[in-house]
């Protein structure tokens, strides 16, 4: 699944979030192409595993419980994309190194959320 790259994209823009003070700008557009990309991919990774529960499903009572069960994990991962969102408009406002840090740890768990979410797959 084309979505399952989102934590890698993820992951290269924590990395270029903690360059010197020249590379601010530039870490923060990374920031936001690796979010939007992410947000895509995780868009399509959804489609297709909402699909892979329903026709998985035993009975409507489980497919309803399974899904369920598969959105309130996906809500924190929604959560997590809005935080990091913001914490990119701050570091690109205040343009300092404790708005920068807040950047990286918002990508971190936006990171951590869609790994968790995707059991880590590739």
């Amino acid at each position: 699944m084309r979505a399952l790259r989102a934590p890698a994209i993820l992951a290269i823009a924590i990395v270029l979030s903690g360059c010197a003070a020249s590379t601010r700008e530039s870490a923060i557009r990374s920031a936001i192409a690796a979010l939007d990309v992410s947000s895509t991919a995780l868009v399509v990774y959804d489609k297709e595993h909402q699909e892979s529960i329903v026709s998985g499903a035993t009975s409507l009572d489980d497919g309803k419980a399974k899904l369920a069960a598969y959105r309130a994990k996906r809500e924190v991962v929604r959560k997590a994309f809005v935080v990091a969102g913001a914490a990119i408009g701050v570091a690109a406002t205040l343009n300092d190194d404790h708005s920068m840090a807040g950047m990286q740890l918002a990508l971190k768990q936006v990171l951590d959320a869609v790994t968790a979410l995707t059991g880590g797959a590739p």
